[in-house]
């Protein structure tokens, strides 16, 4: 009898094991079938309709696509070479690789392309009207990302479609320039992996630890290279993602704690210090990709775990909306990069996804459930800045400003700088109460350098139309 009565109690036992290991092997769909090989990256535009992945596959829901395709909810379609879907092969690189830009889309990675033939190697292509066309030969790895409008091109590189630059460029049709002063560190390093646009700043990160002041993110001031603190700290580190998010600046990579950083793998600069980010919650490897999706944080990291231990872990996904974070999509997931189409969830990942075969994409529906969710501490960002020795006015201006300087000094040395750091108004000699004519400065926001008695002030100014 009591035999029985345990034998009913391991069977009951197993079928729920059974029930719950199903439960999370149907909430991970297939996309389509998926790729025959690997996926690299993939970005979702709902104004389109279409999740874009490129990879290493030839072939997508059993469709020809050399290493590039588009998914609208229904269908794969290659996205082809030039009008002709078999005449390419190669495959993208790994992270943001690829971005939509004045109704055109970029692609880096290494191709052979054979109509027109263009050399296998690092290379950029741009898709405008059905027609691929070269937009860069750069000479080593480059990814494309964007912030605050501007399309980047970001890497080691040192030249891309014949213009000279320094691990940034910056996309001013129908050519790359270089985007700001020559960068504080060595070029040949691996240089830049990301951008964001923070605090009216643009922002970038990678792995440039090369004996500079600069350690592996830094920001534009008017036209100074700075750095955050001490940036980050360490021997083998790098950055692969930062995003604004709530005030914060959100910075994800490979770095440890032990090297002098105030987190593991993952932590926030509040505009005057680096904090820790979620209590309770422990990264062990490296963060791969940080994206604001429908005012959420998405995180994916290699392994992170509850209370510092393994009992409850490890995860790789999870998401914060500034209050909560939770993590989802099961234990032990491998994932590379995320993405969103109409609020529903896609990864990069393996061949098989928790029991299913699901080929090298995945899909999290809208509305799955979280593992475990965690309430976080409100962060405040760091208080008001003290006010600047000078002001101007008016601001917004549109033809004119007037510089109010300190008590006592009557004339300054100025110049202008647009965003991307082009000098668009030449030093000149500024006497207190003067005008300065800003008409011929097209709509947008722009720095003004004050130098006087030894000190630099840079001021924003915004021209509208």
């Amino acid at each position: 009898m009591q035999y029985n009565r345990f034998m009913r109690r391991m069977l009951f036992f197993w079928v729920l094991i059974g029930v719950v290991l199903i439960g999370e092997a149907q909430l991970w769909e297939p996309v389509g079938g998926g790729c025959n090989y690997h996926t690299f990256d993939l970005e979702g535009f709902d104004d389109q309709g279409l999740l874009y992945v490129c990879g290493g596959f030839t072939q997508a829901g059993g469709v020809v696509a050399h290493a590039m395709a588009t998914w609208d909810g229904t269908v794969w379609r290659g996205l082809g070479c030039d009008g002709a879907p078999t005449t390419c092969n190669g495959y993208c690189g790994e992270g943001r690789t690829f971005q939509l830009h004045g109704g055109a889309l970029y692609l880096a990675g290494n191709f052979t392309w054979n109509n027109p033939v263009f050399s296998y190697g690092h290379t950029a292509y741009r898709l405008l009207e059905n027609v691929w066309d070269s937009c860069g030969s750069p000479q080593t790895v480059v990814n494309f990302q964007k912030a605050n409008g501007k399309l980047f091109a970001l890497g080691g590189l040192h030249e891309i479609q014949d213009s000279i630059v320094t691990n940034i460029a910056i996309w001013e049709s129908p050519t790359w320039r270089k985007f700001g002063p020559t960068v504080p560190f060595n070029g040949t390093s691996d240089g830049t992996t990301c951008v964001g646009y923070y605090k009216d700043q643009y922002w970038f990160g990678g792995n440039f630890n090369v004996g500079s002041d600069i350690n592996e993110v830094m920001y534009l001031d008017g036209m100074t290279w700075k750095s955050p603190g001490n940036g980050i700290l360490g021997f083998s580190t790098w950055i692969n993602k930062l995003v604004p998010y709530k005030g914060l600046l959100y910075v994800g990579g490979q770095f440890e704690a032990s090297a002098g950083n105030a987190d593991d793998y993952l932590m926030t600069w509040d505009g005057s210090n680096w904090q820790p980010t979620f209590p309770g919650v422990r990264y062990v490897a490296q963060v791969l990709d940080l994206v604001e999706l429908q005012n959420m944080l998405y995180i994916v990291g290699e392994h992170f775990v509850w209370n510092g231990s393994d009992w409850d872990g490890p995860y790789r996904l999870a998401r914060f909306d500034g209050e909560q974070f939770c993590s989802f999509g099961g234990k032990n997931l491998q994932a590379g990069q995320i993405a969103m189409l109409h609020a529903d969830i896609f990864i990069t990942t393996t061949q098989v996804l928790d029991f299913d075969t699901v080929n090298w994409i995945a899909k999290w529906p809208q509305g799955s459930p979280d593992d475990i969710c965690i309430s976080q501490p409100v962060r405040m960002q760091d208080p008001a800045a003290p006010a600047p020795l000078v002001t101007l006015a008016p601001n917004p201006a549109q033809d004119h400003i007037t510089l109010a300087l300190p008590q006592g000094s009557a004339v300054a040395d100025l110049q202008i700088h647009d965003v991307a750091g082009r000098l668009v108004v030449p030093t000149q000699r500024y006497r207190a109460g003067e005008q300065v004519d800003v008409a011929a400065l097209p709509a947008g926001l722009y720095f003004v350098e004050v130098r006087m008695r030894g000190r630099v002030e840079v001021l924003k100014m915004i021209i509208c139309d």
